[in-house]
C-alpha cells in the first residue's frame, strides 16, 4: 500500500521524470511524495517482462538467467506474485521471480531468478513472467530492460478501479474477457492510448478473467490487492537510446564474467583442437615426405645394382679372352 503522505496525490504517467545524483533516470529518493515524478516511478516497483522465461539448463546453457538455488527452483509451493516476491526479498542473491501460471492451485508457481539479462531469456511465453527486483528505492530499469520498446512496472497486491483510485480504460468494462496471458494483457493495454496500467488477477485457474485495463489512476487512493490482484504500470517508450548495443554495461558483473569463462573455455577448446589437427596434418606430411625420400632411395639403390650386374656381365669375357 502507498505511504500515508501520499494520500490524494496524483501521479500523471505524462509527468516529468526526476534526475538526481544517484541515478540518470527516474527515482524517488526519499518516502516522500515526488509530485514531478510519473506514477510507475514510485518506489517498491518492479520491472517487468510479460511473456519472458529465463532459465538456465545443461543442455542448452544460459538463457537470461541462473537459478537461485536448489530448492527454489521452483520453490515446491503455489504461491501469488506478492509472496514470490518476497521469497525473492529474503535471498541476498535474488534478483528476479520467474513466475508460472499453472492455471490451478496447487501446483508450485515461483521460481528465484539470479545473473539476469532479458536479452538472452526465451519470450513470448504464455504462462511465464519475469519480475526483476528493484535496487533499494532507486527506480530505474536493469538487466538488459532498458532497451525494450515499453517499460512495465509492477506493484504487487495493489488494486484499483472507479472509486479506489482509477477509472475503467473503457466504459462500464471492469475486465477483459477470457483468460488471457500478461503478455495478451500487455497487447491490449499498449493498443489503447489512454491505457496506463493492468490490474492482474491470479485466478488461480484457466477460465476466470485476468486482465483489466486502467486510467486516470490516483496511486493513494488504490486499495489492497486481496493477494490476488497487482498493478502492472506501464511507461511509454524505452529509457535509453536504441543505437547502444543491447546488454553493454546493464547486466551483473557475475554474468559478464561467466560468459567470459565460458567464451574463454571455448576458445581454449577451439585452440587445442587446431592444434591437434595442425599436428596431424604435418605428422602425416613429415610421414609422407620420408616415405617418399626412402622410395626414391631404394629405387636408385636397386638401379645401381642392375647397373653393377650389367658392367659385371660386360667385363667377365674381356677377362677370359685376355687369359686365352
Amino acid at each position: 500500500m502507498p505511504p500515508a503522505a501520499w494520500r490524494g496525490r496524483r501521479c500523471p504517467a505524462s509527468a516529468a521524470c526526476a534526475v538526481t545524483t544517484l541515478v540518470i533516470g527516474c527515482t524517488v529518493a526519499t518516502d516522500s511524495p515526488n509530485t514531478t515524478a510519473p506514477l510507475w516511478s514510485q518506489p517498491g516497483g518492479w520491472f517487468t517482462a510479460p511473456g519472458a522465461n529465463c532459465f538456465t539448463s545443461q543442455q542448452n546453457g544460459y538463457f537470461g538467467a541462473v537459478a537461485v538455488a536448489r530448492g527454489m527452483n521452483p520453490i515446491h509451493e503455489h504461491l501469488t506474485v506478492e509472496q514470490c516476491m518476497d521469497r525473492c526479498s529474503m535471498e541476498p542473491d535474488c534478483t528476479a521471480v520467474l513466475m508460472q501460471d499453472t492455471r490451478d492451485d496447487h501446483r508450485p508457481t515461483c521460481f528465484l531468478r539470479r545473473d539476469v539479462n532479458i536479452h538472452y531469456c526465451s519470450h513470448d511465453w504464455s504462462d511465464f513472467n519475469m519480475f526483476l527486483r528493484p535496487k533499494g528505492r532507486v527506480v530505474k530499469p536493469r538487466f538488459g530492460l532498458e532497451f525494450r520498446n515499453h517499460q512495465w512496472v509492477t506493484f504487487p497486491n495493489v488494486n484499483c478501479y472507479p472509486g479506489r483510485g482509477a477509472d475503467y480504460v473503457a466504459d462500464g468494462q471492469d475486465h477483459l474477457p477470457g483468460h488471457l496471458s500478461l503478455k495478451d494483457c500487455e497487447t491490449e493495454c499498449l493498443s489503447k492510448p489512454n491505457c496506463e496500467a493492468m490490474i492482474w488477477q491470479d485466478t488461480r485457474d484457466g477460465v476466470r478473467p485476468t486482465c483489466r485495463l486502467r486510467r486516470n489512476i490516483v496511486w493513494s487512493e488504490c486499495t489492497d490487492g486481496g493477494g490476488v490482484f497487482n498493478m502492472i504500470v506501464l511507461h511509454r517508450g524505452p529509457w535509453a537510446s536504441s543505437s547502444s548495443p543491447p546488454g553493454v554495461g546493464l547486466a551483473p558483473k557475475r554474468l559478464f564474467s561467466a560468459h567470459a569463462s565460458q567464451v574463454q573455455s571455448l576458445a581454449m577448446k577451439m585452440s587445442i583442437w587446431a592444434m591437434l589437427g595442425f599436428g596431424t596434418c604435418a605428422l602425416m606430411v613429415a610421414l609422407l615426405t620420408i616415405f617418399r625420400i626412402r622410395k626414391g632411395s631404394t629405387r636408385k639403390g636397386r638401379g645401381l645394382i642392375s647397373m653393377d650386374e650389367d658392367e659385371g656381365s660386360e667385363r667377365e669375357p674381356t677377362k677370359m679372352e685376355n687369359e686365352i
